[in-house]
Order: structure tokens, then sequence, then C-alpha cells
């Protein structure tokens, strides 16, 4: 059982490490930050896809709602 656990959490780590970085328009890491209450260290975790914890899956959420993801 453990080993089913473990290498479905790996197949979750593989799959973010897939996903492209996620890029705000210039100076937005900072006001996202203060928006979110948290670091901007935590800020540049998130959009990287570094993890998928709650706060970081909320970070990316903002990002897109307030319109701060640069479009190309």
């Amino acid at each position: 059982y453990m080993l089913l656990f473990l290498g479905a959490k790996i197949d979750k780590i593989f799959d973010m490490t897939k996903r492209k970085p996620i890029k705000l328009k210039f100076g937005y890491v900072k006001i996202l930050a203060k928006d979110c209450r948290c670091s901007r260290n935590t800020v540049t975790k998130a959009l990287n896809w570094n993890a998928d914890s709650d706060i970081e899956n909320f970070i990316r959420k903002r990002a897109q709602d307030l319109g701060y993801v640069r479009q190309f």
C-alpha cells in the first residue's frame, strides 16, 4: 500500500515539473505578495510550480483573477 502511495506522489511531482512557470507583469510579484499576505519567495515558488499546497494554489488563482499574468 505504501509503495502505491509513494508512486502516486512521485507521479504528481513529475507532473508539476512539466508545467511551465507563470510569468507576471513587471513589479507584480511584490504586489501579489502583499495581496496574499505572504513573502515574495513564496510567490516565486508558487509561480514556478515547486509545490502544490493550498497557499500556492491560492496565489496562482489570485494572479490569474487579478490580471497580473503576462500575456504574449
